[in-house]
């Protein structure tokens, strides 16, 4: 129906030609608009509906953005709302002048922060058409969904729904339960491609997948005035994600080669000898070169970023630093349905393993008899699969045995470990002059840390300022050690020098040691316009002198004929002098053991320093290989774990890694290790530098769910949580992080980088 008037409403007195003729061009127009309008709303070629709307058609960005399909259909409407959206102005001389044109717009200014009207008006015209035709509505269920997933109150969904913005909150969650549907069925999907990859039933490459568990917990206070019946609880269950494996070997999870490998029983060939021959101390030393050169070129700005460029491409080079690069693509990662299960014992574990396949994949039982599948979690919740499978090794179906799980620990929870580790040796509890240590560097950068909290990042960032730091220094001394008159030369005038022993004696002068260091990385300097071998031999020197076991004990001066019982009775004997000062005089503070306890020129002190260098280097090169896919080096580093965790308390850890240790070398066949490195780190985001454990994706999956529904009187089973929530916490995030990016709000969100 027209807005205007009809032709007989309007006196022929109050219209001249002019006027007649732009009544009867606006006319024309709108029998347009309404030709246009109604073919936007035609359900072959105009836009979306929202009913049985699915994950495959909403991770589609093509189809969040509708504006193309708006200006091919309606061109009249579209040139209308340009023309209110858009600034027109007459330039003198010239014709009509467009500023921000729609085109300018779609290309100029995408990612620039700056609003683009051309979304407004797809906005616009969709409320418009779905106030024509309410089953016109995708884009409002779009809206619905992504506010759901930025935990929006009801009341926003009824103010949107009242303007045409979005539908209603009972309507959402009858799409949630469509979505949740179509999550289920691409599990079930997954689970059935797996069966018939292991039987050969498809032409199709074979698809497998892993298992990734985690436990969830939320406190649940009932009331203030607690009764028997009626008190606060701590909630717990179970989250699990599946994810789609990549570069997978033909036939890698057959069982029978790995069933093999086992009855051949040859643990015994697992010695300390074995141990530290499997540690490639070649690669460890070269990376550790790298890692140095990396951080001065960081912190010296003389040196070129051509030259740090040079340096990362040795990174990313498998003739240099590199060892197993993953190659780059984006994970495919399907949300479970949380349970109530709690992982924690052998049997809620075996229980979690029948619900995701069993229940939620609806995998048959038979299908076990030849596949493999990977469960991954913390130690903890493998150690206790790894008991599940022990307890029930006499059950006669393999399914039943759990035979066909094999439980791998993930890398986040154990870079977690390794961290306290470095803390747990390395942190002094008392602050004294000239003691080298983590809590000697955290004071004096003035970072209050508690390594009794699990405070990650902080402790994460201190040790890793602190390392940096102590290499720079290193490398100073090194400089010097080689250019000593050099620098006694440029500063000359702020130096002074014992006229017998020739050494430095302080003053009042303070060189900052950043300056001092550059300084060598000047015009006239020994290391101007510094070359990339020069600075590798450079880090070579560094690395050689400071970071490594052999250096370590050199500085503990022990002689070759000195042996292990020798040096126990020293300690002992400075263990009784202890004892019997004591016993005379009860009040005083025993002397604490020196390095002499070892042997008289022994310097304790430079051996603790070395000693946190190379710690810390490898926790630095496990965590830095992460990001960057290389999963060989931080294979590497694991090797040297299996060591390291028993020397710092961390015994789970330790005997889980001597597990792990065994079934690699003895157990699992070729093509199934290769499966698995390919495949210990997930890639959700696709972008360049954002590999991600996947505990540590687990991890944010469970943050996810509890931000989106975080209702504390439900449990984890309940039918709305476990059917409609948890399942599609993966497809939430993408969807908001998709829409993020059609709007151009952001180049890539920390969702997107956490869930893909």
């Amino acid at each position: 129906m027209s807005l205007l008037p009809p032709f007989e409403d309007v006196h022929s007195s109050r219209l001249n030609s002019r006027e007649g003729l732009e009544e009867w061009m606006v006319r024309g127009t709108l029998i347009q608009v309404e030709r246009e309008a109604e073919a936007l709303a035609d359900n072959e070629r105009g836009l979306n509906r929202g009913a049985g709307m699915t994950w495959d058609l909403l991770d589609d960005t093509s189809n969040l953005d509708q504006r193309h399909t708006m200006q091919t259909v309606a061109p009249v409407i579209w040139a209308i709302m340009s023309t209110i959206a858009f600034l027109h102005r007459p330039s003198s001389g010239s014709n009509l002048v467009t500023l921000n044109s729609p085109e300018q717009t779609a290309e100029g200014k995408k990612g620039t922060g700056v609003r683009d009207p051309t979304f407004g008006m797809m906005f616009a015209l969709s409320i418009l058409v779905s106030f024509r035709n309410p089953l016109v509505n995708f884009v409002q269920c779009v809206v619905a969904v992504f506010l759901f997933a930025c935990s929006a109150h009801k009341t926003v969904y009824r103010a949107f729904n009242r303007i045409g913005m979005s539908v209603s909150h009972s309507t959402l969650h009858g799409h949630l339960k469509d979505l949740g549907a179509s999550s289920r069925a691409a599990l079930k999907t997954l689970g059935q491609r797996a069966y018939e990859s292991s039987k050969q039933l498809t032409k199709e490459p074979q698809q497998y997948f892993m298992l990734i568990f985690d436990n969830v917990n939320k406190y649940h206070a009932v009331s203030r005035r607690q009764t028997v019946a009626v008190k606060n609880e701590m909630k717990n269950g179970t989250a699990a994600t599946a994810v789609v494996l990549e570069d997978v070997p033909l036939d890698a999870f057959d069982p029978k080669p790995y069933m093999d490998n086992i009855k051949q029983n040859n643990h015994a060939g697992l010695t300390i000898k074995a141990l530290f021959d499997d540690i490639d101390n070649k690669h460890l030393s070269r990376v550790g070169t790298g890692m140095i050169m990396r951080i001065l070129c960081a912190y010296i700005p003389a040196l070129s970023g051509e030259l740090h460029s040079q340096v990362e491409a040795r990174f990313q080079s498998t003739e240099h630093y590199a060892k197993h690069p993953l190659r780059l693509r984006q994970s495919i990662a399907l949300s479970f349905g949380t349970s109530s299960i709690e992982e924690n014992t052998p049997r809620g574990a075996s229980n979690v393993m029948h619900d995701l396949v069993g229940t939620q994949m609806e995998m048959q039982p038979k299908w076990f008899d030849n596949l493999l599948v990977l469960a991954g979690g913390d130690q903890l919740s493998v150690k206790q699969l790894e008991t599940a499978k022990k307890c029930k090794a006499t059950e006669k179906s393999v399914y039943e045995s759990r035979k066909w799980v094999l439980p791998i620990i993930q890398l986040w929870h154990m870079k977690l470990a390794y961290l306290r580790s470095l803390f747990r040796v390395h942190w002094f509890n008392t602050v004294q002059s000239r003691l080298f240590g983590l809590h000697h560097g955290a004071d004096a950068l003035g970072r209050h840390i508690n390594p009794a909290v699990n405070d990650f990042y902080a402790c994460h960032n201190a040790a890793k300022t602190i390392f940096e730091t102590m290499v720079l220094t290193a490398t100073l001394y090194v400089i010097l050690s080689m250019f000593y008159f050099y620098w006694v030369l440029i500063y000359s005038s702020s130096v002074v020098i014992h006229e017998d022993t020739k050494r430095l004696l302080p003053t009042d002068n303070i060189h900052h040691m950043i300056t001092e260091l550059s300084g060598f990385f000047t015009k006239g300097a020994p290391f101007h316009k510094c070359s990339l071998e020069r600075l590798e031999t450079l880090a070579e020197h560094v690395y050689e002198r400071f970071m490594t076991t052999a250096v370590y004990q050199k500085t503990l001066c022990l002689p070759n004929t000195l042996d292990a019982n020798t040096l126990r009775s020293n300690v002992l004997k400075a263990l009784q002098d202890n004892f019997d000062a004591r016993q005379h005089n009860p009040g005083a503070i025993p002397p604490k053991l020196s390095s002499t306890s070892l042997h008289s020129n022994s310097d304790q002190m430079l051996g603790n320093l070395v000693l946190f260098m190379r710690d810390t280097f490898m926790y630095l090169e496990f965590a830095s290989a992460i990001p960057q896919g290389d999963i060989g080096q931080v294979m590497e580093v694991i090797k040297v774990l299996r060591f390291s965790f028993y020397g710092s308390h961390a015994q789970n850890y330790g005997k889980e890694l001597l597990e792990m240790a065994c079934r690699f070398m003895f157990e699992y066949p070729a093509k199934l290790q290769t499966a698995i490195l390919n495949n210990w780190l997930i890639y959700p985001s696709g972008l360049n530098g954002h590999w991600q454990e996947n505990d540590f994706f687990q991890e944010h999956s469970n943050k996810a769910v509890k931000t989106v529904f975080n209702t504390k009187n439900s449990d984890w089973d309940s039918p709305f949580l476990r059917d409609t929530v948890s399942v599609n916490i993966c497809g939430l995030s993408q969807l908001k992080d998709n829409l993020l990016h059609v709007l151009g709000l952001a180049n890539v969100t920390i969702s997107a980088i956490i869930l893909g």
